[in-house]
């Protein structure tokens, strides 16, 4: 980096249930609402969605970052207070 310069290195967090969800309606070709406009056609307005944990699947990927994630050496790491975070 140049002197003054600041790199911002976002992480997106691993597979959660409501993402998992999503997966199973495409898969058996059912639409819903993903955006949460319309809470009559949308799974994600559930109160049990609104703060999913990860799935294994997602633990396994955000152990698999790990170690890209540690090579940045971070001054600063701010965190969703999100479970999947």
């Amino acid at each position: 980096l140049e002197p003054g310069e600041k790199l911002v290195h976002f992480q997106r967090h691993g597979q959660g249930y409501h993402n998992l969800l999503g997966e199973i309606y495409r898969g058996l070709n059912l639409h819903f609402d993903s955006t949460g406009e319309d809470p009559t056609n949308s799974p994600y307005v559930l109160s049990e969605l609104v703060d999913p944990p990860l799935t294994q699947k997602g633990r396994d990927q955000c152990v698999a970052a790990r170690a890209a994630a540690e090579l940045v050496s971070p001054q600063k790491i701010i965190v969703s207070p999100l479970c999947r975070a």
